[in-house]
């Protein structure tokens, strides 16, 4: 599994200050997608344990982060890759959250393993006839910004806030 970068302390990629990374890799193929060089699974550098070391590191000595963002790309179809890593962020790292967007929609990835480490997640591809600036943490108006311990738990959708 490679990444293509991290963002340190980014605002826009879910609540609070984050640090933000980007898997590669993703075969939905969305209309103006703005990460369109993540589509490549090899794009990118080996998410290694010593990037793994590097980023809980750098969020457990930051008071700032409040959480991770896997982003992309599609962080699900690396997700049996990423098991490990979240493991260890929720368990170093009990007070940060972890976000996760998904071209997928909640349904059909909700038993996915990585789910019960999620707590929040923005589902669903991208669609550039739905974009609208005044969204806040997501692209078009189809996606949903999900509480997925809440609807894991309901076996249902719970929004995590409507923004």
């Amino acid at each position: 599994m490679n990444i293509a970068g991290i963002i340190h302390q980014s605002l826009n990629d879910g609540e609070g200050i984050r640090t933000v990374i980007f898997i590669s890799g993703c075969k939905h193929n969305c209309n103006n997608c703005q990460n369109k060089r993540l589509f490549d699974f090899s794009y990118g550098k080996s998410f290694d344990k010593q990037i793994q070391d590097y980023i809980i590191n750098y969020i457990k000595t930051d008071p700032l982060i409040d959480g991770i963002t896997l982003s992309g790309g599609d962080p699900v179809y690396s997700s049996k890759e990423l098991i490990d890593f979240v493991q260890r962020v929720k368990t170093e790292c009990p007070d940060k959250n972890i976000w996760m967007y998904t071209g997928f929609n909640f349904e059909d990835i909700k038993n996915e393993p990585i789910m019960k480490y999620i707590n929040v997640l923005v589902d669903g591809q991208y669609i550039d006839s739905l974009n609208d600036k005044k969204q806040v943490f997501k692209g078009s108006s189809n996606q949903h910004i999900i509480d997925v311990q809440k609807s894991l738990k309901e076996n249902k959708i719970v929004i995590y806030k409507n923004y």
